[in-house]
């Protein structure tokens, strides 16, 4: 989980460093890599910055850094040189990669010359549905290379969990909520099929079975002679799984806002107060949970700080801790944003 945190962080770094685009051309060639797709890290002049070979097929990649949210422009992206490389290498597709392109030429350009536009978010979404529940390689290159599309948003990127990996990620938040309530241990795939029997939970046992193994995968359970036991603390756990879904939290927001929205969080106030919520629930301290949602947002602590307090018609964050502690901040919560009852029971079932 830590190096896919580090990796997606390391993406959304280096495509703005414009001063140093090899950073974000290596960690593009990593994700490749990660993602089951072999990748050379070309770079220089003449060369596309990666070569991406899947079942003997080749795609040219140009990885282009911007300060800001500017956007690439068409001269930015040089289409002949994008011609020339699928030329020199054989490759059926020539695809760049950005933080943002504007819109108009680049669209009409990249259309006409048959060049796929991906947004580096795109590379980040993909990343985190492929640690959840992982995506064949072939899926991965037809979302990107092969559907048609002039320009890849993660909007396009469709979820790498069918029906039944539904089931999983739900046996998955059952099982780690037993392990945080209880004091088990060891256990055995038996012992946990009986609880969920009691809890009237009507897994089927393969079901089971494949929670077990993606947990294994993880490095959240290690198994010995069909005995099961964490690998450490289950807070620890349970905090590096929310900062997870905080880097899910990021491309999500990036999805969603506009051109120039990101940084300010103006028109997110339930949306900061809610992520405060769910590190609560986890455990976290308010103080620290405050200041985790406003590293993420890229916010200041003293506004997602009001945003739990005056914003919400509170006199201090103590009256938020309280009607939280007293149970009442659900209802609280509700009576102040009616038309986001769904969003604000989801958090707190």
């Amino acid at each position: 989980m830590e190096n896919l945190i580090e990796l997606i962080k390391e993406l959304e770094r280096s495509q703005y460093q414009t001063n140093n685009p090899e950073s974000f051309e290596r960690a593009l060639a990593i994700s490749f890599e990660s993602l089951g797709l072999p990748s050379q890290h070309l770079g220089g002049p003449n060369e596309p910055d990666i070569l991406i070979e899947y079942d003997g097929e080749k795609v040219t990649v140009d990885a282009k850094t911007s300060r800001g949210n500017s956007g690439i422009t068409e001269q930015m992206i040089g289409f002949p040189a994008q011609k020339r490389y699928c030329k020199k290498y054989n490759a059926f597709k020539s695809a760049v990669i950005a933080p943002l392109f504007r819109r108009g030429n680049v669209l009409a350009t990249a259309k006409e010359e048959g060049v796929i536009l991906i947004e580096t978010k795109t590379i980040c979404k993909i990343l985190y549905n492929h640690n959840i529940y992982p995506y064949t390689p072939r899926e991965i290159f037809n979302m990107l290379f092969k559907g048609g599309r002039i320009m890849v948003t993660p909007a396009d990127i469709k979820t790498s969990l069918g029906e039944e990996q539904k089931v999983v990620v739900e046996i998955i938040k059952d099982l780690l909520m037993i392990l945080e309530k209880r004091d088990i241990g060891e256990f055995t795939k038996e012992r946990i099929q009986d609880i969920f029997i009691g809890r009237e939970k009507d897994y089927k046992e393969k079901e089971i079975i494949q929670s077990l193994k993606l947990l294994l995968k993880l490095n959240i359970l290690e198994e010995k002679e069909q005995k099961y036991r964490l690998t450490r603390n289950i807070n620890d756990i349970l905090t590096d799984i929310n900062i997870l879904c905080s880097a899910r939290g990021v491309i999500e927001q990036n999805e969603t806002q506009g051109k120039n929205s990101r940084g300010k969080g103006k028109g997110r106030k339930l949306d900061h107060v809610l992520e405060v919520v769910k590190l609560m629930k986890q455990g976290v301290d308010h103080p620290k949970a405050v200041k985790i949602v406003a590293d993420k947002f890229d916010v200041a602590y003293q506004t997602i700080s009001d945003q739990c307090a005056r914003s919400l018609g509170l006199k201090s964050v103590d009256n938020f801790r309280e009607l939280y502690q007293k149970g009442k901040l659900e209802n609280y919560l509700k009576q102040k944003f009616p038309s986001n009852k769904p969003e604000i029971e989801e958090v707190f079932r």
